[in-house]
């Protein structure tokens, strides 16, 4: 079932966290609320999961309303950043005590236990208390408690945050392994771009508390609607242009080539990796001179800046292969990219 959050606004004091807020969440999709700090993404959350009561708004599994369902009654599977877990007890005893509070029997549960453990490679673990496993076995323990009681929904806010940048990596394939094996709608809060582009059906990006905009990863990497999605997810040059007289983009003194129109715009994009680098015209739609200010060397990639001539307040991000020959600072070059890479942003 979908899960349909409507017209959700919440406040505290005089900030406004939500803000008539309205989303689809589609089921068996992994979608991820993306957006900075103070956004609202985490708030949302916790009106879906019932942890905060908003001051209107619907929210609706299916044909279901649970805005006035207790939290323990939604039948929800909830994974904070902090693990959580009960220090007292051991890995199975953390993942029974939900079912235990369900009422479940005790050969069940043990047997529904040690089968979420299976699930997160964790069954030697059994016994260990949390103190005696490290972080990223801590949260596999934290996401098997929450699968254990078959829950309708998964939330996870920010679950891989504090955990370091190799188990993370792990951590994301094994999460969505999981939620597409269960097929089971999840929610999942993060700041972390390529998390979000990596593991999501869906990125619900978030700003001031509204929806910025909605789509598949590779749709809002390659269609931003906004500066903000655009320089949120992924690496962009934002390209400050004016119109000339035939309503043509205008790059400082160059005149661009693009696919849509301008309408007004005065933001265009341009992703670092549409760019090419040579030493001489190659023919492209859009070729600008420039100088070399900065290299670095990201082995797999390398990131060039350079200098146009036609506006020399303009920065160009460029990525390159990393085994490719990298230009000097200081070296003469031009910029090649086609006319379908600019995109319009408001």
């Amino acid at each position: 079932m979908d899960l349909d959050v409507k017209n959700i606004s919440k406040s505290y004091g005089r900030v406004t966290a939500l803000n008539d807020l309205s989303l689809t969440i589609p089921a068996g999709s992994l979608t991820c609320f993306l957006g900075p700090s103070g956004c609202g993404k985490t708030t949302l959350l916790r009106v879906i999961a019932g942890l905060e009561t908003p001051e209107r708004g619907q929210i609706m599994l299916g044909d279901d309303d649970l805005s006035d369902t207790a939290p323990s009654d939604r039948n929800f599977g909830v994974v904070f950043q902090s693990y959580s877990l009960f220090p007292n007890l051991t890995a199975l005893r953390n993942v029974q005590y939900g079912l235990e509070c369900r009422g479940w029997g005790r050969t069940r549960r043990r047997e529904r236990a040690e089968e979420m453990l299976d699930l997160v490679h964790l069954r030697d673990q059994a016994n260990k208390l949390p103190e005696q496993m490290s972080g990223g076995q801590q949260q596999r323990i934290a996401i098997a408690r929450a699968l254990a009681p078959e829950p309708s929904l998964l939330l996870l806010d920010e679950p891989l945050s504090a955990l370091d940048a190799k188990v993370r990596a792990e951590l994301r394939s094994e999460i969505r392994s999981i939620q597409q094996k269960f097929g089971i709608t999840t929610i999942m809060v993060t700041h972390d771009q390529n998390e979000a582009l990596e593991m999501a059906d869906q990125i619900v990006v978030l700003r001031e508390g509204q929806i910025e905009q909605v789509g598949a990863p590779r749709d809002l990497y390659t269609h931003p609607e906004t500066r903000f999605v655009a320089d949120f997810i992924g690496a962009i040059n934002l390209l400050n242009v004016t119109s000339d007289a035939q309503g043509k983009a205008q790059l400082g003194t160059h005149s661009l080539a693009m696919t849509g129109k301008l309408n007004g715009a005065t933001t265009l994009g341009l992703r670092p990796e549409a760019i090419t680098l040579s030493q001489q015209p190659i023919g492209a739609a859009n070729e600008l001179s420039g100088v070399v200010t900065q290299t670095r060397f990201m082995g797999n990639l390398q990131h060039i800046e350079i200098q146009p001539d036609c506006a020399p307040e303009q920065r160009l991000q460029i990525e390159m292969n990393g085994l490719a020959t990298t230009p000097a600072s200081g070296a003469r070059v031009v910029a090649s990219f086609p006319a379908d890479a600019l995109m319009v942003l408001r």
